[in-house]
């Protein structure tokens, strides 16, 4: 484990480690700069469900607002070894960086339950997710969210990914 990475001790299948966030968007970045291009928070909470199936990413998007995309790891898994089995005289193949697209679940908690330190997160939607795991669990998640924004969200999942 390095410095940016975390595992709460009681949930051992959570682990909060630091990525990027870029949100794109027509409106103006929150830093009034006019620019259409945000950065969002560098640490990203990624998270197993119980039966280990479906990935959970959660990150404050350059706008502010707390968001959760969910992915089948058999989706992710499936991609990679899809780009491994392709060419395999391109080393970007072989390493899993070419993208797929996949069906993922978005959802948004409010400002009202981050507040209040506790309430339900409100799904969005199912939507289509650009995504690519590399052979050391690099993931690479694009995607447009309920605000109609593209999101890029990187980060590190070897700890939960195989």
């Amino acid at each position: 484990m390095n410095g940016n990475e975390f595992v709460d001790p009681d949930a051992q299948d959570v682990v909060v480690t630091s990525g990027d966030v870029t949100t794109i968007s027509s409106a103006s970045a929150p830093d009034d700069s006019g620019d259409a291009v945000a950065a969002g928070g560098e640490a990203i909470a990624v998270s197993l469900s119980p039966d280990g199936e479906v990935l959970n990413v959660a990150f404050m998007t350059g706008g502010g607002h707390a968001q959760i995309i969910q992915v089948k790891v058999t989706d992710l898994t499936r991609g990679r070894e899809a780009a491994r089995a392709g060419d395999a005289g391109t080393d970007a193949q072989a390493a899993g960086d070419d993208a797929i697209v996949i069906e993922g679940d978005l959802s948004t908690v409010s400002e009202a339950a981050i507040a209040a330190n506790g309430g339900a997160a409100e799904s969005l939607a199912g939507i289509s997710v650009a995504a690519a795991l590399g052979g050391d669990g690099e993931l690479s998640l694009t995607f447009v969210d309920g605000n109609g924004d593209l999101q890029l969200v990187e980060t590190n999942v070897a700890a939960l990914v195989p």
